[in-house]
This record gives structure tokens, sequence and C-alpha cells, in this order.
């Protein structure tokens, strides 16, 4: 099962501001501190006083500016203000990633359980997974020590 890909957090949650104005379409965002958000790729949230918000996708950062950025990867694309804020808030995408990668771990752990008691097969693909090749090695091998 390969899982749904995920995006990294920030302690704390700061808070910078745009630096140009956006239309609903600029795929370049300039922001006043780069360090408020996370490594590319990741996902932050524009977000104004008026409870409006649009969250973006950016697969890059060249200097201040995050590159690459998909608009309304949550929400609609709109136009935003110089001094907007941005930050990398826990969003719906996360939470139901989280759910739904979990979700599908239990049902593959479910089904080699099945198998394993039946006497099948005792090999987990972990494809997708970070360090499968070491992990698959380790498990095999404490699955032969166990038969024997």
């Amino acid at each position: 099962m390969a899982l749904t890909q995920m995006y990294n957090a920030k302690v704390g949650s700061p808070t910078t501001v745009i630096t140009g104005n956006l239309t609903a379409s600029t795929d370049v965002i300039p922001v006043q501190d780069i360090a408020a958000l996370t490594d590319a790729p990741g996902i932050a949230t524009l977000l104004d006083g008026s409870g409006n918000q649009e969250v973006i996708l950016y697969t890059g950062i060249t200097g201040n500016d995050l590159t690459g950025v998909t608009r309304a990867f949550e929400g609609t694309a709109q136009s935003w203000p110089t001094g907007t804020f941005i930050s990398r808030r826990l969003t719906a995408y996360d939470v139901n990633t989280a759910n739904a990668n979990i979700e599908g771990l239990d049902t593959t752990l479910a089904t080699h359980s099945t198998q394993h008691e039946t006497g099948g097969s005792d090999e987990i693909n972990l494809a997708g997974l970070p360090g499968e090749s070491a992990e698959l090695e380790t498990h095999k091998a404490e699955s032969a020590i166990h038969d024997i």
C-alpha cells in the first residue's frame, strides 16, 4: 500500500505575511519571513481577520518566495493584499490524510495477520514506506527465527 503524501508541521505555527498582492492565479508568493514556514514541499494557509482562508501547496522556495504554488489546495483561490497572514496550520488535508494512511496500514496489517495465522505468506508489502527494504529484510529474518 502506498501512503499518501503528508507535509511537515512547524512548532507553534508561526505566522508571517505576504509582501506582494496576489491574484487568484499567482503561483509565486513572496513572504516576509520564510523561516516561519516549512521546507518544500509544504502547505500553508493564507488568512485574513474576517475568516477568509485558502490553503496552498508549494513545491519550492527561492529566497523569500514560495514557488511552484498550487492555489486552492483547499478552499477557493482568491486575491490577497500585501500584509495578508500566512502560516502552516493544521488543515483538513492533514487530518484526512493521516486517517486514510492509518486505515490503509491497519488493513494491510490485518490481512497479514490473517494470512500468518492460516499458514499463508509471512511477507508484508512495505512499498512506499521509508526504509522499506531494511524493514522487510528484518521482518523476514524474524519470521524465519520464529519458524525454527
